[in-house]
């Protein structure tokens, strides 16, 4: 077969091309979005691993310094995790930050305290009672373990994604560290 017939045969069928490429465009454009919707949660989910770990890093030092206000000081524990979540917007309330509190010399480990956004203070779990007062055990004390949990909220650009991976979508990154 020489150039002549190939060029005559492909000239038989001009609108094949333009016919496979409508059949073909919306898949490559699916996964091409899809790529980059991936590569956004990918992106944002470090981003709020490290918010995660900053709080941690922060709460095993200065534990009892937390806020429950809108935009939180930068030194307190919600401050630092807004202020390193590479520019997500982290909302501070119950439902996107949790700081918890854990008895390591508890077998098995117990949670004695939490951070209540509500009353802006942290609140003991019984039988714990806060480490100033004369009764009970004490908790959180050097070498017990505080959890940051951080809640993202993350939503796809692609509106099929969105269906397919829900809308929105949570991303949940936790961290924990003893204190010091």
């Amino acid at each position: 077969m020489n150039l002549r017939q190939i060029r005559g045969r492909l000239a038989a069928r001009p609108g094949q091309a333009v016919v496979e490429l409508a059949i073909a465009m919306p898949l490559l454009a699916l996964m091409l979005f899809g790529l980059v919707d991936f590569g956004r949660a990918y992106f944002q989910y470090v981003a709020l691993v490290n918010a995660a770990r900053e709080g941690a890093r922060v709460a095993a030092y200065g534990f009892s310094n937390l806020s429950n206000a809108a935009s939180p000081a930068q030194d307190t524990v919600q401050g630092r995790i807004r202020l390193a979540d590479g520019g997500l917007g982290i909302v501070n309330n119950a439902g996107h930050m949790q700081i918890t509190f854990y008895d390591m010399t508890a077998s098995p480990y117990k949670q004695c305290a939490h951070f209540n956004y509500g009353s802006n203070a942290i609140v003991w779990d019984a039988p714990y009672t806060a480490p100033t007062s004369g009764s009970g055990q004490k908790c959180p004390k050097e070498g017990d373990a505080i959890r940051v949990l951080v809640v993202s909220d993350f939503t796809p650009i692609t509106p099929l994604m969105a269906q397919i991976m829900g809308n929105p979508l949570q991303l949940v990154a936790m961290a924990q560290t003893r204190i010091e």
